[in-house]
């Protein structure tokens, strides 16, 4: 009976031992999570602004503004949309192809940094008067 024991430890251990091996292997290979890089996405969603209007850089905003504008989307918005959603922004020359509930989230956040822009313009005009 000790032996029939030891052989399902033994057994189980070295089933163990197989698949932490296959794990690390594939890491170390370069298993690729799929994860998006927040520079990857901030990058291709400014190239992509301009398939919708409610996504658009305010009117006459100055390098400055447009950095902040553009920083406040992709960083208000990167942890919110779902995986599917940053691989479309990613991979796709269409970003109108993502759900509907992410797509609304991205227009939602366009209008939070859009009303900030505006808000440091006007605070900016009051303080050179």
């Amino acid at each position: 009976m000790r032996s029939r024991a030891a052989r399902g430890v033994i057994a189980t251990a070295a089933a163990s031992l197989v698949l932490t091996a296959a794990m690390v292997a594939a890491f170390v290979v370069g298993g690729d999570s799929g994860e998006v890089s927040r520079d990857a996405y901030r990058t291709s969603l400014t190239a992509k602004l301009h398939h919708d209007g409610r996504l658009a850089i305010p009117e006459n905003a100055t390098a400055a503004e447009e950095d902040f504008f553009l920083t406040c989307l992709a960083n208000g918005t990167y942890s919110t949309l779902t995986a599917e959603a940053l691989r479309i922004v990613i991979d796709s020359d269409n970003i109108k192809t993502m759900h509907d509930a992410d797509l609304g989230r991205l227009v939602n956040r366009a209008e939070v940094c859009r009303t900030e822009v505006f808000a440091a313009r006007d605070a900016g005009s009051a303080d050179r008067t």
